[in-house]
């Protein structure tokens, strides 16, 4: 889990990196913000204390109180996803224990995305006011600036295997 939140990580800055040289012709720029749930909004209790550790520390320096962070999160996880499976509640309820766990122990889950941009030496959510121009473009340049970012890593991998 540790290696995947860093990889999102990481390929968020990429995605910010290609974002940041291509601004529209009046000059506006766009962000990716890839931000954790609050609690009441479904995220496991303790996730932000327990994302600093993984994205932050390597696991081999982990002290016991980092191990004990990040351990009970994911017990909480666990055991909730167990419990809404025993409970019958939601609609991909059940399932073997590997799907249990995979859902589980799915941190995608627990973040969102968000675009902002730059504009008037500031960022501003994209839902704030903007022409609706200007909205597409912030809901379709982070998607291609994703696909581009994803066709090069692609590519980079499948150069390096042969």
């Amino acid at each position: 889990m540790q290696r995947l939140l860093q990889a999102a990580e990481t390929q968020r800055d990429a995605i910010n990196r290609e974002l940041h040289h291509r601004p529209t012709s009046t000059g506006v720029r766009y962000r990716l913000l890839w931000q954790p749930l609050a609690e009441e909004e479904g995220a496991p209790v303790g996730l932000e204390a327990a994302r600093k550790r993984l994205l932050n520390t390597s696991a081999d320096l982990w002290s016991a109180d980092d191990r004990r962070v990040v351990g009970a999160m994911l017990q909480q996880r666990i055991a909730a996803e167990r419990e809404r499976a025993d409970s019958g509640a939601g609609k991909d309820v059940g399932g073997s224990l590997i799907e249990q766990l995979a859902r589980a122990l799915d941190y995608r889950r627990w973040h969102r995305f968000r675009v902002e941009r730059w504009q008037d030496g500031h960022w501003r959510k994209l839902s704030g006011p903007a022409s609706s121009g200007e909205r597409a473009l912030g809901l379709t340049v982070p998607l291609f600036a994703g696909g581009r970012q994803f066709s090069t890593v692609r590519a980079a991998t499948r150069w390096r295997r042969a």
